[in-house]
């Protein structure tokens, strides 16, 4: 029986098939009883199934089932015994109460179902695998022993089992092979779930060996440094054998069978996605492709472009830096102009400074001088100075001053007013003792009136440099 796992279709029995390496492989044995049976005291038929070492029967309990005129028997109406792993035997008896003969046995048949795994060792394309079985059965109808002795045998029958294997090439698009790539093989199966292949991986070669027809999925999990990977490759595999092999041997003789390695006439493997293209060796063992990676390089052309944007992108923040570079010398100029105008005020102050100390040497110096003229020469001039200076000074000056009708003097704290100070003329106060205090008191009002004048110049001297520092 032929089983395509895919898409679940099943063939009837049939002397060829196909299928993966590990399934456990279904067999038949069917034998046709004489139309005499009813005739026969005892009656016994005896299965012997020799396989090739490429399949393995494990156990009595591959035997799964086996039925008499297409009824199933119960164990204890039949015997299987194991020889070894490639050799076993069905025994059926009739002839006692369990088991009487009847005329229904004539010309029934017997069928016995097991089966027997494809092992590691299988044998690739038309080469086949092959499983032979013969028949012993009794030739006596008077004996009723059920020994040997009268047995006979039939001819060995034979059917074959195939199992396929599919490399993929690694390589460039020049054909140069190539390694580091990784992929992982799976076989459709027909409930919608996907069945792993093992991959064994030579250089560049990766191969699944021991496949059956069916639908297959290749994906590349890992692409060679460098490259793009493929996309899934889907591809179905198909093999043509005959489904009868009329073939026999009196003794087992496997390897010398006529026409075994006729049986299977093709192999293909046709993709559905992707690109590959499957070749098939002469011995329809073999199904070979190359698949092909493409260049990282290639297709990079977007991201070219990209950096050339990226670039644009640049020169642009570059030709912004020499923007905030004129704004850095923009400030500079602001920067340097601010100290050029701290240096000016600097220097006004020092001027002032010079001009506050020259003005107190000056003032110091005309005290001295007036202590040594008359008392009523001074308080006429300071009284005309004081007219004056106070005249001139008033709005110059950036404060005013009154002193109180008691004896001023020259360190008196100076109290701001609105009125302009004038001398009281009471004769009182042209008493000697008073005259000094008076006397003192007139040349510090002369000599203030003068630091009023001068105070006024350097205050009109600065106004006209930071104006002209402004220009």
């Amino acid at each position: 029986m032929d089983i395509n796992d895919s898409t679940g279709e099943k063939s009837g029995w049939q002397d060829s098939a196909d299928y993966d390496i590990g399934d456990e492989v279904p067999f038949k044995l069917t034998a046709t009883l004489p139309m005499d049976v009813s005739s026969y005291k005892k009656y016994h038929i005896t299965f012997t199934d020799q396989m090739e070492p490429t399949l393995t029967f494990a156990d009595v309990k591959n035997v799964t089932k086996v039925t008499v005129g297409g009824s199933e028997v119960t164990e204890d109406q039949y015997e299987v015994v194991k020889i070894n792993d490639q050799n076993f035997t069905v025994t059926l008896r009739w002839g006692d109460e369990a088991n009487p003969i009847t005329e229904a046995l004539n010309g029934t048949q017997v069928e016995v179902f097991f089966t027997a795994k494809l092992n590691e060792t299988a044998k690739l394309g038309s080469e086949g695998n092959v499983n032979g079985a013969k028949l012993s059965y009794s030739s006596n109808p008077a004996s009723d022993s059920d020994g040997k002795e009268d047995e006979k045998d039939t001819p060995w029958d034979y059917v074959i089992v195939f199992t396929y294997k599919l490399e993929i090439n690694k390589v460039d698009e020049s054909g140069k092979a190539l390694t580091g790539a990784e992929f992982k093989l799976e076989k459709k199966l027909a409930d919608g779930t996907l069945k792993e292949i093992e991959l064994a991986v030579s250089g560049n070669t990766y191969s699944g060996t021991g496949l059956d027809d069916g639908t297959y999925v290749l994906t590349e999990t890992k692409a060679p440094e460098g490259y793009m990977p493929v996309a899934p490759l889907t591809f179905t595999v198909e093999a043509g054998h005959m489904a009868g092999w009329n073939v026999s041997s009196a003794i087992f003789d496997a390897a010398n069978l006529a026409g075994r390695k006729e049986v299977l006439t093709s192999l293909t493997g046709e993709e559905e996605s992707g690109k590959v293209v499957l070749d098939t060796d002469e011995a329809n063992a073999v199904l070979t492709g190359d698949v092909t990676n493409t260049p990282v390089e290639e297709e990079t052309t977007e991201e070219e472009t990209t950096e050339e944007e990226t670039t644009e992108v640049e020169t642009t923040e570059e030709e912004t830096t020499e923007e905030e570079t004129t704004e850095e010398e923009t400030t500079e100029v602001e920067t340097t102009t601010e100290e050029e105008t701290t240096e000016v005020e600097t220097t006004t102050e020092e001027e002032t400074t010079e001009a506050e100390t020259t003005t107190e040497e000056e003032t110091t110096e005309v005290e001295t001088t007036t202590e040594e003229e008359t008392v009523t020469v001074e308080e006429t001039t300071t009284e005309e100075e004081t007219t004056e200076e106070a005249t001139t000074t008033d709005s110059a000056l950036p404060w005013d001053y009154n002193p109180t009708p008691e004896q001023p003097t020259a360190t008196q704290p100076v109290t701001t007013t609105a009125e302009q100070p004038t001398r009281p003329t009471s004769p009182s106060n042209q008493s000697p003792i008073l005259g000094v205090e008076d006397y003192s008191g007139a040349f510090g009002w002369i000599f203030m009136g003068f630091g009023a004048a001068l105070m006024a110049a350097i205050a009109a001297y600065l106004e006209m440099r930071r104006r002209n520092s402004r220009k």
